[in-house]
């Protein structure tokens, strides 16, 4: 008995009482439905029973049930057939054979529409409808429920970066796409910024580095570095790959790059350099990290390397033209830069271009003006690019300088609020962070240090040029022994 659609012939019976004596008068006799298959296959029926070759002529001459002729009863029943050939109106469970036959010819035209077939025209291209559904299906909810797949990413490559990891615990398809390398190409293309300043200031009392965030103005204490003793009392230098920070410097057990994973908040070690080296030029670009010249064991280097992120591995590039250290690294137009430096006791003025797609140096004379360095031993060029233009403080005269690519000249600005002159450069960070060039640290007399950070806006006028940003909520006195910017 069927009582979930209210229909059928169950619904009659309480009117139509009979005995065991009588015959039931409801509707016809009805065969087994197994003897029914067994005999519509051996008379050829297709679906409906009826015969695969019948038509509507044909099948209006067959004879009518006996029941009917006796005079049966015609119940009003709801039709069971597939939707895709029910109307809106009940059918006589006797009705003709000619429904039928409509009916199987329905079904014969949408089969050859699901088969891509047509009558008239023969085979047509096959349509990749059915597979586009199940792809949009496919693409529906992996990260957001009812939001496409595309948009669910969106979503996602804008979270806070010290948020990341706690957010890639939700589920599985979070922790792939949050965790991969995908993520921080995603944040690239879609121009997603959050700029990190990391700052160390003391080395041997507190080895915690701090990270300013200038979007939301609060300061970050990074975990302490699982290094050793060696280590956090020599000279480091910093540098920033992707979403990772890197430390260089001698261990114990010798030269060692630390690596500090900004989505995981933990430290690990990259495999060995090429070449140890200190005193070097670097700069960041993307997920690479670029090294050129330094010193290693007493010997000046021109050789360089690069630091892959992505792949946690070095590659080789080609020498420079020079050996240089205590030189200055950047990327403008792409190339990666090497400006100043030492050669033995020489201070060398030029600078050197790699281009990628020759694989070769070019030299550039006098891009750092010897009347920019003083004569004593000085730290490498304050250099930093904003926007693809170059920007330098001259530390003679404490004076901020934009470069001319087209004439290899340097315009002076303004006066900068930090002074460098006294420390011949060192203890003062110089970087591009966000649309403005930051000024870190630094001395504001002999002996006294200025602990604190100043912006220069390029697009200000006037004296709205510099602004105040914040203290250094560090323990240091404003002397910045490393410094390194994370954009991404």
């Amino acid at each position: 008995m069927r009582h979930h659609d209210g229909g059928g012939v169950s619904a009659l019976e309480p009117q139509l009482v009979h005995t065991s004596q009588e015959p039931d008068q409801r509707r016809p006799p009805r065969r087994s439905v197994r003897t029914h298959r067994v005999e519509n296959r051996a008379m050829g029926a297709g679906r409906n029973g009826l015969p695969q070759t019948a038509t509507a002529s044909s099948l209006s001459m067959r004879a009518e049930p006996a029941s009917r002729k006796r005079g049966s009863v015609g119940i009003a029943v709801r039709d069971r057939s597939p939707k895709r050939l029910q109307s809106s109106e009940p059918r006589n469970c006797f009705a003709g054979v000619e429904d039928h036959a409509v009916a199987a010819d329905g079904l014969s035209s949408e089969l050859a529409l699901r088969n891509h077939q047509c009558p008239d025209m023969g085979a047509v291209k096959p349509c990749d409808r059915e597979q586009d559904q199940q792809d949009v299906r496919e693409r529906i909810g992996d990260y957001f429920p009812s939001i496409h797949d595309e948009l669910g990413q969106l979503c996602l490559t804008r979270i806070p970066r010290s948020k990341i990891y706690d957010m890639a615990l939700v589920c599985k398809k979070w922790k792939a796409y949050l965790l991969g390398p995908e993520l921080y190409k995603a944040r690239r293309l879609q121009s997603v910024r959050e700029d990190w300043v990391f700052i160390l200031g003391v080395t041997n009392v507190d080895k915690k580095w701090r990270a300013y965030r200038p979007t939301v103005n609060d300061w970050v204490v990074i975990p302490p570095c699982p290094s050793d003793f060696v280590f956090d009392s020599c000279d480091k230098e910093s540098m920033v790959a992707g979403l990772n920070l890197m430390v260089l410097g001698q261990g114990g057990d010798g030269y060692v790059v630390w690596r500090f994973d900004t989505i995981r908040s933990a430290w690990s070690t990259t495999p060995k350099m090429h070449t140890d080296r200190c005193l070097f030029g670097s700069a960041s670009f993307g997920q690479f990290a670029y090294f050129a010249g330094g010193t290693s064991r007493g010997s000046l280097l021109k050789s360089v390397e690069r630091y892959n992120s992505e792949t946690d591995s070095w590659e080789l590039l080609p020498d420079m033209n020079t050996e240089r250290k205590c030189c200055s690294g950047f990327v403008m137009d792409g190339k990666f830069h090497v400006i100043g430096g030492q050669q033995q006791s020489v201070i060398l003025n030029s600078g050197e271009v790699y281009d990628p797609a020759m694989k070769t140096w070019n030299l550039i004379e006098d891009m750092w003006p010897k009347k920019f360095v003083p004569s004593t031993q000085v730290a490498p060029p304050l250099v930093a690019v904003l926007n693809n233009q170059l920007y330098g403080i001259n530390i003679i005269e404490n004076m901020l300088m934009s470069y001319d690519k087209e004439k290899n000249q340097w315009q002076l600005l303004e006066k900068v609020p930090h002074r460098a002159e006294n420390t011949n450069g060192w203890g003062l960070g110089f970087k591009a962070v966000g649309d403005e060039l930051f000024v870190i640290g630094g001395a504001r007399g002999v002996g006294l240090f200025l602990p604190q950070i100043h912006a220069y806006s390029p697009k200000a006028e006037g004296s709205e040029r510099w602004r105040f940003v914040t203290d250094l909520h560090l323990p240091t006195s404003g002397f910045i022994y490393n410094c390194a910017i994370m954009s991404g």
